[in-house]
């Protein structure tokens, strides 16, 4: 049986890309229009004196492993094979704490503020060139992603073979995942049972309060969310963007039978080419956060509400855009309400308030319910 399509261009590019280099694959880029007439002119332009050094290391390849030289022609539209020349190496050897391991995958403890795979100027500097140093596994790769604001579980495959098993679990929404977050103590509310909100219910766009007790006593909240090229926020609307222009509307993955609350009237939603998918997540105030010696000293002004949360869908930013629209912020947030500035972001007191504590799943390879639990825990200084 002849293999799809996509399935065959993977395996094409894996054969023809050179190895990682200490956990970090080459990046497949194609050249840009330009000036340039060799290529050693254009890594100059690109990375600085860098971009010459790293010749010496052999980090400009052609398919196969085939090293270029500083000489080579420069031709726009060829595709090279680029390690990188960015600085980017910890000082410090990352360790990761491994949660459950077998013959299939890894399952590590991810700590916030760390990409899952290398992105911009971050490359050893994630978790997964870190899982693949640290367990010395260069084939490591992530079935599922998480915030680089968000900690907890995150799965990685050992063999590019395993991959795909384990993707469409999380693409079929095959795999329940449980968070926690933080928010301030906005409100006097009692968890009052765990029971989903049902029927024809609209709550106002003003008001939070009735908003927030909907949600403090279970409800599963059903919204579209919008995401608008140049934004860096997720927008969330209670109805479809039919007001907006070129809209792509990813259809809706949960079709349970169940109602869900409609939390609220329209927003206004920008003009212009977004994603929008419509959304759904279960969230429950589960009381106010643990007191200890570790964390009393980090609320000074309030205690804070930790909450449950189960997103069914996935949408960039589900969580934290949800929290947010409900007017009530996850704590520490560097992007909601508002994007802080760099200095103040670095200045925090505590990382993002979001932990990916829980999956479970039905293992592909064995049939076995699996349970993962991250040992983490918010309100302390790195979630330990």
């Amino acid at each position: 049986m002849r293999l799809p399509r996509s399935q065959r261009r993977a395996r094409r590019r894996q054969q023809i890309s050179p190895p990682p280099r200490r956990g970090i694959n080459a990046f497949h880029y194609q050249l840009p229009p330009g000036p340039w007439s060799t290529l050693g002119q254009w890594a100059v332009d690109n990375y600085g004196i860098a971009g010459q050094e790293a010749f010496q290391q052999e980090s400009f390849l052609g398919d196969f492993g085939r090293p270029l030289s500083p000489d080579y022609p420069y031709r726009a539209g060829e595709k090279i094979w680029v390690f990188r020349p960015v600085g980017d190496e910890p000082a410090v050897p990352i360790q990761l704490e491994v949660l459950a391991e077998t013959e299939h995958y890894v399952a590590i403890d991810k700590p916030h503020g760390l990409a899952c795979i290398p992105r911009g100027i971050h490359a050893a500097k994630t978790a997964v060139v870190a899982a693949r140093r640290q367990l010395q596994n260069d084939e490591l790769s992530c079935a599922h992603r998480l915030d680089l604001e968000t900690a907890g579980v995150l799965l990685l495959v050992k063999k590019p073979e395993y991959r795909r098993a384990y993707q469409l679990l999380f693409q079929r929404k095959q795999v329940r995942k449980s968070y926690r977050g933080l928010t301030a103590g906005m409100g006097n509310y009692a968890a009052a049972g765990d029971h989903t909100v049902a029927g024809d219910c609209t709550v106002a766009g003003d008001d939070a309060v009735a908003a927030r007790n909907y949600v403090a006593a279970g409800a599963d909240l059903e919204v579209w969310m919008y995401r608008q090229p140049g934004n860096m926020q997720t927008l969330v609307s209670a109805e479809q963007p039919f007001a907006a222009l070129a809209v792509s509307v990813v259809p809706a993955v949960d079709t349970r039978a169940d109602s869900a609350v409609n939390m609220g009237n329209s927003s206004a939603v920008p003009r212009g080419r977004m994603r929008a998918a419509l959304t759904r997540t279960r969230v429950r105030l589960l009381g106010e956060l643990e007191k200890s010696a570790d964390n009393v000293e980090n609320f000074s002004d309030f205690w804070p509400l930790q909450w449950e949360i189960s997103p069914y869908t996935g949408f960039t930013h589900q969580i934290r855009a949800l929290f947010n629209y409900l007017q009530m912020p996850l704590l520490f947030d560097p992007l909601y309400p508002q994007l802080l500035p760099p200095e103040v972001a670095q200045a925090r007191q505590l990382p993002l308030q979001l932990l990916a504590k829980e999956l479970e799943f039905i293992d592909p390879y064995t049939g076995e319910n699996t349970q993962i639990i991250s040992a983490r825990h918010l309100g302390v200084p790195g979630g330990e």
